[in-house]
Order: C-alpha cells, then structure tokens, then sequence
C-alpha cells in the first residue's frame, strides 16, 4: 500500500472515512501467488493491466490514475506539456511521449528555471498555469520507454519547485529530429490554442470550458513551432527571447 501512496499524483491527499462518498474511479490491485506471481489492476472493476513484476505494476498505476484525473477535471485543462518557471512566467512545451519534453526541462531547470512539471500542463479558465511537480522522469535512452524518477535534490535544480499559479508567456511546439536547427515559426494565438487544444485530455469533456481556458493563455504568451536539434539551442533562444519581450 505504502508503494502505492507514493505513486498518486502530485497533490493529492488522503481523505477520512465518508469524505469519498461517490468516487468517479475505483482502483484495485489483486496479487496471485498461484503458479507465476502476477498482479493485477482493475479500473472500476475492469482489468487495466496483468503484470509480472510489482514494479511495472507500479508504472502503469501512476500512469493510469494520473490520466483518470486529467480525463476528469471540470474545472480547469489538463495539456500533455512539459512547463517551467522563468521570472514568474511560464513556458509551455507540448507533445506527446518521446517528443523530447523532458529533455527540454532538464536543460531549462540548468538554466536556472522553476520546476513545474514535465506532464501536465493545468491551465485555469482565467488561462494561469498550475504545478504538477511530480519528479522528472528521465529516459534511459532516446525512445525508450523505461523511466528513472529524478527529485529536484537529486538534480540539483537551483530555480526550485514552482508552488503558484503564474501566467503563460511561451509555448514551444518543437519535436526532437537529430540533426534539426531551430529555425521556429511564429503562432498566431488561434493557432496557438488549438496547439494547446490538440494535447489536452480534458477537451472532449467540456469543449466550451477547454477552449476558454486554451484561448485565455494562447492570448499571453508567444508561440513558436518547428523542429529542433540539441535541446541547448532552444533553451538559449527561448530565455534570450523572454528577456528581450520583458
């Protein structure tokens, strides 16, 4: 159980008997010992996923209940993005697994940037960003899908954790292709809502609430979209940016 606690997404706090009176999502998890020990997962009484191992069972878990929070918010949008601090102004990476997000973050928070998040993007109806700071999961190698959980401490972030809501004031679309320079194309922020649109979870839900929130922070920030290369070149032509724009 204790493994498990530590796996819940990042806020999440545990709640007296009665409090949970009609849970949206139910997890089990069932151990058989019969034969091959393998551990099952069920969703609402379904099964997710039979593993062979208490470890990858744990990785689809955390994976699991954090898409059922995301698929479930009402009251604000959950984007698949990576997001950090920079003088109480967010920046905003989309994509999807593999794009390079993490990455990105990594070199930004040894730029000296805030952590925020490298999975969600929680962006309210007024279009502020919120934290999801769960520890940075570092890929063993490009386009592997095995993961290594990083702290702050351990990485040596000196920008900290980010705790407040702050507004947007760049999104970055750019995936990873060796070899690539960054050469990005400016958004106009129709486009750039539709961008932030394209990765949510939330959207399908409430339409009219996603677009609010997608409109509401596309119309801060600055938007670019192109391919890039070494994950250095970004973070200095993003930082560099954001200084000049004040």
């Amino acid at each position: 159980m204790s493994a498990l606690l530590a796996r819940l997404p990042y806020g999440s706090r545990l709640l007296a008997d009665g409090e949970a009176s009609h849970p949206k999502c139910v997890f089990s998890v069932v151990f058989s010992s019969n034969g091959d020990e393998t551990w099952v997962l069920n969703r609402n009484g379904r099964r997710v996923a039979r593993c062979r191992s208490e470890a990858h069972l744990l990785e689809i878990f955390e994976s699991q209940v954090a898409l059922s929070v995301a698929k479930s918010a009402t009251e604000c949008i959950f984007v698949h993005c990576g997001v950090v601090g920079w003088r109480g102004k967010a920046i905003l990476i989309p994509g999807h697994t593999c794009y390079g997000k993490t990455t990105l973050v990594r070199h930004f928070l040894e730029a000296g940037a805030a952590y925020y998040s490298d999975e969600f993007a929680i962006l309210d109806s007024a279009g502020k960003v919120h934290p999801y700071a769960r520890p940075l999961q570092i890929r063993h190698q490009p386009g592997s899908l095995k993961q290594t959980a990083v702290t702050m401490e351990e990485l040596g972030a000196a920008g900290g954790v980010g705790r407040e809501s702050i507004e947007p004031a760049l999104l970055l679309c750019c995936r990873y292709r060796e070899g690539g320079r960054w050469r990005p194309e400016e958004l106009t922020p129709g486009v750039a809502a539709l961008e932030l649109l394209r990765y949510s979870f939330t959207a399908y839900r409430s339409m009219e609430a996603a677009f609010r929130a997608a409109s509401e922070s596309a119309s801060r920030l600055s938007a670019w979209r192109g391919a890039r290369g070494e994950a250095h070149e970004v973070v200095e032509w993003a930082l560099r940016h954001l200084d000049t724009r004040g």
